[in-house]
């Protein structure tokens, strides 16, 4: 059954265009003190080769102003500053070159400052994102209220928020509604796009760490990507920041809407399997790593380590080739297709060999539509920022 989601409308950040039918772009953070130039200039090279494709530093103080204003000038990425409390810092990282800025409701909100961040974004052709968060929404914390009652308390906030921007004609605006809460968060979201064209940037903030943290927001990011919401996302963890990245790549070429790497499907073995599997898929994995253009040249190629005849090839058909482990011999396969039996002490090996003779490039899968999550442009009878 297909899923399918209205387009948002198109926004651009520096050379970037999110929302439109863009891909959906992975965005880091930083966490060192913007002020630190060079931990912080470190930490951006890191995180581009990573392979975030724009990145959110923390601008809270005039020394942190002044390091975005020099790291804006190198940086081969698109930078967003993150602003609270402080209107004349989003208007001196704009004046910086701020690719975009980002505005919290809950603790930036004088109409006239506002004004002031809106022309300015718009003569320097600066994005702005509109950043609700379920702990700090306008008015600060009152009286306990339900996941769904915060969900409409967070869209309410926003819609308010987005009355300041329309009203000036402004309409190069991201929005983000994040909760720590999966439902929360899935729910404002879901809500919020039956309204609202605007794209989306999603996350499940301060999800905590380990594993966790990867099962909210693989879910709570997932769930939405899967429902057609979302145009941009960040992985929150309480970890390094290259690590958000990987998390966030990963889930998008989970639900196939990007590949970057090759995928890797191995079973979890039971009883039936006589090989010593996790050997034979450490040495497969270490042995793609050395492949000549890895990760590109075989970004969403399907390799497939399974531990006995009956979960391969059979069960692994749709892998472009893989191995399955038997008794003295396993089996070597392409699409399902049986092509030698090598001895099972060489099963990694071959794999290896018969893909680097395959010399495959990024495979581009779902290209005839077909993709379970698709899109479709929007409708008439839509205004500039509600739908109808």
């Amino acid at each position: 059954m297909s899923i399918k989601s209205t387009v948002a409308r198109p926004v651009r950040i520096g050379r970037l265009t999110v929302g439109g039918g863009a891909p959906v772009r992975v965005q880091g953070m930083t966490k060192t003190r913007t002020a630190d130039l060079k931990a912080t200039r470190l930490e951006l090279e890191a995180l581009a080769a990573a392979g975030a494709e724009l990145v959110r530093l923390a601008v809270k103080d005039e020394e942190d102003l002044a390091a975005f204003a020099r790291l804006k000038s190198i940086s081969r990425l698109p930078l967003v500053a993150d602003i609270h409390f402080r209107g004349d810092l989003a208007l001196g990282a704009l004046a910086a070159g701020a690719d975009k800025v980002r505005l919290n409701p809950g603790n930036l909100d004088d109409p006239v400052r506002l004004a002031e961040i809106i022309r300015l974004a718009r003569r320097k052709g600066a994005a702005i994102r509109i950043g609700v968060n379920s702990g700090s929404l306008p008015g600060g914390p009152g009286e306990p209220v339900s996941g769904l009652e915060t969900a409409r308390l967070m869209v309410r906030t926003a819609a308010a928020y987005l009355e300041n921007f329309e009203t000036l004609d402004f309409h190069n605006l991201v929005v983000s509604l994040k909760s720590s809460s999966v439902p929360v968060t899935l729910a404002a979201n879901r809500l919020f796009r039956r309204h609202f064209d605007y794209p989306l940037h999603l996350g499940v903030t301060e999800a905590g760490r380990g594993g966790p943290a990867l099962v909210k927001s693989s879910i709570g990011i997932g769930a939405l990507l899967a429902d057609g919401i979302g145009e941009t996302l960040r992985v929150s963890l309480s970890g390094p920041a290259v690590e958000e990245v990987a998390a966030g790549r990963w889930i998008l070429q989970a639900l196939e809407l990007r590949n970057f790497q090759p995928e890797l499907i191995s079973c979890p073995t039971c009883g039936r399997c006589r090989s010593d599997l996790f050997s034979i898929l450490d040495r497969v994995e270490d042995g793609l790593k050395r492949l000549p253009g890895y990760p590109e040249r075989y970004a969403g190629f399907k390799v497939a380590v399974m531990g006995c005849e009956v979960n391969g090839p059979g069960e692994a058909a749709a892998a472009d080739i893989g191995v399955a482990c038997g008794g003295k011999r396993g089996l070597l396969f392409r699409k399902g297709r049986v092509v030698e039996r090598p001895p099972a002490a060489g099963l990694a090996e071959a794999l290896l060999a018969e893909l680097s003779r395959l010399n495959p490039g990024p495979v581009k899968r779902e290209s005839n539509g077909d993709h379970p999550i698709k899109t479709k442009p929007k409708r008439g009878g839509t205004s500039n920022r509600r739908r109808k």
